[in-house]
């Protein structure tokens, strides 16, 4: 199997290693949820065409390592992908809405976003562990 896929006109390998968190980054994500955001994630992403390569839900973090095609916007996949994932995660857990800091938003607006090129998934996964604490970068003088 090749790493490019085609359109009619197009050949094209556009890999992209997507990072969002729950509002206020409650760790949350975990047992029923964890799962339930991950058949969420999966079921959306086939139903607008893309291929979920990699995958792992954490506490307070979603990583996605997704093949999303040319012709559908990045900005429209994460909008279909969490504000779908949002919607049925606040029907199934009625509990989490009634959370006076939650203000009927599942995750923050900001996501991190990155083009992965021609890198094998094994790459990213050092990104799934937190950084050790330590010195900040702002901190490091040249």
């Amino acid at each position: 199997m090749s790493r490019f896929c085609t359109l009619s006109q197009t050949i094209w390998h556009c890999q992209y290693h997507i990072v969002w968190t729950p509002k206020y980054r409650y760790r949350i994500l975990s047992g029923d949820i964890a799962q339930d955001v991950d058949n969420c994630v999966h079921d959306f992403s086939e139903r607008v065409g893309c291929e979920v390569t990699e995958m792992k839900v954490q506490a307070d973090l979603v990583h996605l390592l997704a093949m999303v095609p040319p012709k559908v916007s990045i900005s429209d996949y994460l909008g279909t992908i969490k504000g779908r994932t949002a919607i049925r995660i606040f029907n199934k857990y009625k509990d989490l809405r009634q959370k006076p800091y939650w203000g009927n938003q599942f995750t923050i607006d900001f996501s991190f976003l990155r083009l992965v090129l021609f890198a094998r998934s094994s790459v990213t996964r050092p990104l799934y562990h937190r950084p050790a604490p330590g010195r900040d970068c702002a901190d490091k003088k040249a």
